[in-house]
């Protein structure tokens, strides 16, 4: 059956789009709303109609089988649905094609709604590829104001909404809130899951009764940067140890080695004394409880790829801790002070842990 045929069996002749009651029964749901948009107080709404009426109607296609699929109005259905209605007021619409039907969809309901954050990006994502992209159009790199211009936003602002789908499920989730402080986060969405998880628990260890929405953006920029020089100075162990292992191997396969000068028990002043394999017995990676210039240490006379945090690390995550707490300072100037000063205890302590262990 035809689509015109679907809309002269429901009485639809001229597509007048004149309000018509249609069987409950006849109406399917378009299966990509829910992921969109979410069907969330139903109850409430079910309740509204039960008191006060069913106003307006619901927005379908016609489609060939005498049925027809709903392009706004998913939560009215479901609530009359739930109320026992055989049928639903709807205004019906001749089907075109897809793209056509996924920008209805999109902007019949984008504008009716309070949508959250989330919410809105997922539909953002979805008009880009189920509209823009099927219909080819060529927008010469200017995909980005094209969904601008029909979102009424800015580029920027398209491109933060976007952002939130590159964020782990527990953060997309908080963004699914009218309330969550969303834009705080963009910056976790360039990090891989890895990172981003790590943050997030530490957000939640730091957070006040665990409510991350009550925390400020530079507490959520201190726990990312602090997150992000842990894995730098991860990086840069392995990258040592890495280095060591290539030159050793490389000291192994020589067939001779030149003998090297005997010493005469003299080391000048500044000089670290050699452990006879070439590595510095202080500052190199794998000493005797040498600090290597990023935080870690090994115990005294172990090969092991088990890094150990050093007790100056220690002293510094603790002061990152603080620092963190003392983003709670209401005044600007007494919390840069107090900042500063932690700065320079750290500094301090490096220098005599170095000092410590160099004598």
């Amino acid at each position: 059956m035809t689509v015109n045929k679907a809309i002269k069996k429901a009485g639809d002749t001229e597509m007048d789009h004149q309000i018509r009651d249609i069987e409950l029964s006849l109406i399917d749901m378009n299966p990509d709303n829910e992921y969109i948009f979410g069907y969330t107080d139903i109850d409430f709404l079910a309740n509204e109609i039960k008191e006060g009426g069913f106003h307006g109607a619901i927005e379908v296609f016609a489609k060939p089988g005498g049925r027809y699929e709903i392009n706004a109005g998913h939560r009215r259905y479901l609530a009359c649905k739930q109320l026992g209605y055989e049928t639903i007021p709807c205004i019906v619409s001749e089907y075109k094609d897809s793209s056509a039907a996924a920008e209805q969809l999109i902007m019949s309901n984008i504008h009716q709604r309070d949508l959250t954050p989330l919410r809105r990006a997922r539909a953002i994502e979805y008009y880009e590829k189920n509209v823009l992209v099927k219909r080819k159009v060529d927008y010469k790199g200017r995909k980005r104001a094209a969904l601008a211009e029909k979102f009424n936003m800015g580029e920027g602002s398209v491109q933060r909404y976007l952002s939130i789908l590159n964020l782990i499920p527990e953060l997309q989730e908080l963004c699914d809130t009218k309330d969550f402080p969303w834009t705080y986060y963009i910056p976790l969405a360039k990090e891989n899951a890895e990172v981003q998880r790590m943050v997030y628990r530490s957000l939640l260890e730091s957070a006040p009764e665990g409510n991350i929405k009550e925390l400020s953006r530079k507490q959520v920029e201190w726990q990312l940067d602090s997150i992000r020089l842990k894995r730098e100075r991860k990086t840069e162990n392995e990258k040592k140890k890495t280095e060591k292992n290539e030159v050793m191997d490389s000291a192994d396969s020589k067939e001779e080695i030149s003998a090297e000068p005997e010493s005469d028990g003299f080391i000048p002043f500044g000089q670290m004394p050699d452990d006879g394999d070439g590595i510095n017995a202080y500052t190199d990676y794998g000493a005797s409880g040498a600090d290597d210039g990023i935080g870690y240490y090994t115990a005294a006379g172990q090969d092991t790829d088990e890094m150990v945090v050093s007790p100056v690390e220690e002293i510094e995550s603790l002061i990152e801790r603080i620092k963190f707490r003392v983003s709670d300072i209401s005044d600007i100037s007494d919390r840069g002070t107090v900042v500063s000063m932690l700065d320079d205890l750290i500094k301090k302590i490096k220098k005599s842990w170095n000092q410590t262990e160099r004598y």
